[in-house]
């Protein structure tokens, strides 16, 4: 998963998505999956690894964290091939 090319991270007294005229708020438990793509991790597997850490070692809601993600910054990140995380 990745933004599409020209999404900004805008941080003012709160964090903002943006993407031409789109901008969206991101709630504080959303940012440790957007400072991961920022660092640069894109791969479905890495990202439900990391996040399975966070979620007490639970796969299974790791990537249903991040299905949830995908839907809600849907319009910000970039169209990819059908992923294992939808498995």
């Amino acid at each position: 998963m990745k933004w599409k090319e020209k999404v900004k991270l805008i941080k003012e007294e709160k964090i903002y998505l943006s993407l031409e005229e789109a901008r969206q708020e991101v709630p504080e438990e959303d940012m440790l999956i957007i400072d991961m793509l920022e660092k640069g991790i894109t791969e479905d597997d890495e990202l439900v690894r990391q996040m399975a850490v966070f979620e007490e070692g639970d796969e299974i809601r790791a990537r249903f964290r991040l299905a949830q993600f995908v839907e809600d910054y849907g319009a910000f990140i970039e169209a990819a091939e059908p992923s294992r995380l939808y498995e």
